[in-house]
């Protein structure tokens, strides 16, 4: 089948949301399918993954540039001590606080059709976030794009998106996002606690509506680690209105000598290192991971989401500890439990500290999960 999927983030973007929009990509790559891939041009930004060997059998296709948020991140980049700085980064602020979208909305309410080399493809796959993916599809429907079936694969959902900062009331994000899901055939939701909120909020379209985790890009199965101390790894972002690292921390440095912590990610807080813990800004974290014993995920702590990253690590052969949290742990701590991958605790310190004890004790061997694989998660997406 020819596939048109939609990314509205540059593919060279290190997010989580791009790792699972890739991984799909490549499942239905490997399955023999022809896939255009269209997405944005790279806006220069500092986090970038290697592109993948796979990408250069896939069609990406560019939209124009957004010149004025190209630009602005240039003269941010070249006068990061200037005025200009301040004056650009309060206007993003503004920009949030009064639109919906991100700045990808220019991009997507300017899409042509003529920039597809076919009208015609029997699946499209738009993927957020951005959630402008699924804009970007409904105006080429509109332009005369004909596809046997519209795939809308969403993250955060729209109305209930814990990180959104516009000053809309819920009622109008809500009729912004009927007007989305309405026009697609299948709705996939990345946790099955959104679907089920997502169920509730829209129960219209819940028969079109389904769950499918998150697959993991490609299989990791490190050395085997000789390390001195035991090495517990936290990569990824931790900013405080999202998820609560500080108990974590705490527990780290109670432990002492017996671990040794990296933390490694954007905040807004300022944790500081330690004798035993490594603090350090977002950045590419193989190196670190190769060498970490256990490699810890935080749920957000509140809202119906699971942290891509947790599937992710899924692909390794490390152990993994969730941290689970928010209004809906139990129901999160039971659904983790029963892929028999991940160890599990509250966000406690005490419980954090016997879990690591009780993982440094164990030391079972663990294998990257198969039920996660690409290959597996792309086709049941376009089943």
């Amino acid at each position: 089948m020819r596939i048109l999927i939609v990314k509205m983030s540059p593919i060279e973007a290190i997010t989580s949301s791009m790792f699972r929009t890739l991984a799909i990509a490549r499942g239905l790559h490997e399955q023999g399918h022809q896939i255009d891939f269209l997405t944005v041009p790279d806006t220069n930004t500092n986090a970038k993954a290697e592109p993948k060997h796979f990408i250069q059998d896939i069609n990406i296709i560019r939209t124009k540039p957004n010149n004025l948020f190209i630009n602005a991140s240039k003269t941010i980049n070249q006068n990061k001590s200037s005025l200009k700085k301040i004056v650009i980064s309060a206007a993003r602020t503004l920009w949030h606080k009064l639109c919906i979208y991100d700045n990808t909305i220019n991009i997507a309410k300017s899409i042509s059709l003529d920039l597809l080399p076919t009208n015609k493809y029997d699946i499209v796959i738009s993927s957020s976030d951005p959630k402008t993916a699924h804009i970007v599809v409904k105006r080429l429907l509109k332009q005369g794009l004909e596809c046997g079936k519209w795939i809308q694969y969403w993250g955060d959902p729209l109305t209930l998106d814990i990180t959104q900062k516009s000053i809309y009331p819920k009622i109008i994000l809500k009729a912004c996002e009927r007007g989305l899901i309405g026009k697609a055939d299948k709705i996939v939701y990345v946790s099955p606690f959104t679907l089920d909120e997502q169920k509730k909020l829209f129960p219209k379209y819940a028969k079109r509506m389904c769950f499918l985790p998150i697959a993991y890009m490609e299989k990791k199965e490190y050395p085997q680690t000789c390390n001195s101390q035991f090495v517990v790894g936290y990569y990824g972002d931790y900013k405080s209105n999202v998820r609560n690292i500080v108990p974590f921390y705490q527990a780290c440095r109670e432990l002492g000598d017996l671990i040794h912590a990296d933390i490694i990610g954007d905040t807004d807080l300022t944790l500081e290192s330690d004798a035993n813990i490594n603090v350090l800004p977002r950045g590419i974290k193989d190196s670190y991971e190769e060498k970490a014993d256990l490699v810890v995920c935080i749920l957000n702590s509140r809202g119906t989401q699971i942290p891509g990253k947790i599937y992710h690590e899924a692909g390794t052969n490390k152990a993994i500890l969730v941290i689970v949290d928010g209004e809906k742990r139990d129901q999160m701590y039971e659904y983790l439990e029963s892929f028999s991958r991940f160890i599990v605790c509250d966000n406690d310190v005490e419980a954090i500290k016997n879990a690591i004890l009780k993982v440094i004790k164990c030391k079972s061997k663990v294998h990257p999960l198969e039920e996660l694989h690409y290959v597996n998660i792309s086709m049941k997406l376009i089943s």
